[in-house]
């Protein structure tokens, strides 16, 4: 049976959970599943559910800290053959908060989402081309799948940077 790697932001639950499970079970490829999630609790708990699974531990807006979860998974095994960037977050503020129009301007917003839903997927997907880039000069191929557009397609009314980036496909 062949192995292959899979690098799943926001795996540790949800779509990602769902992911990583299907992933694991499948009947004839040995996946090793990486999970990237910022919750170190429910990442853990997560691969513990899992077959051949590692959890690491990264804020996902944080190039850094992603850049050094992408290497550490392709160095555990010379390859990078799936990357699911499904770390995502729904507004931290109501954008539509009123404001005093007597007084000074508004505060500045809390763009956390943006950084993540929008900016993270573009980091995403960028080293997630550098490492199939490595992964085909060794072996072939790799998949990546950004799951924003999708997710972004069910209107957050009260989160209008959560689906300013998302269009439909």
């Amino acid at each position: 049976m062949p192995q292959k790697v899979a690098l799943i932001t926001g795996g540790a639950s949800g779509m990602g959970l769902a992911v990583a499970k299907a992933l694991s079970s499948h009947p004839s490829i040995d996946w090793k599943v990486h999970i990237v999630d910022l919750n170190t609790e429910t990442g853990k708990q997560a691969t513990s559910t899992l077959r051949n699974a590692t959890f690491h531990q990264a804020n996902v807006a944080d190039y850094t800290s992603l850049t050094s979860r992408f290497e550490a998974t392709y160095n555990s095994s010379s390859r990078l053959d799936f990357v699911f960037a499904n770390a995502g977050i729904l507004e931290r503020d109501n954008f539509y908060a009123k404001h005093d129009l007597d007084g000074p301007p508004p505060p500045q917003p809390n763009q956390s989402s943006v950084d993540i839903n929008y900016k993270a997927v573009i980091n995403t997907s960028y080293l997630a081309l550098h490492y199939f880039r490595k992964t085909k000069a060794r072996y072939d191929g790799g998949e990546f799948d950004p799951v924003l557009p999708r997710a972004g397609l069910c209107i957050q009314a009260n989160s209008v940077p959560y689906t300013a980036g998302a269009k439909p496909q």
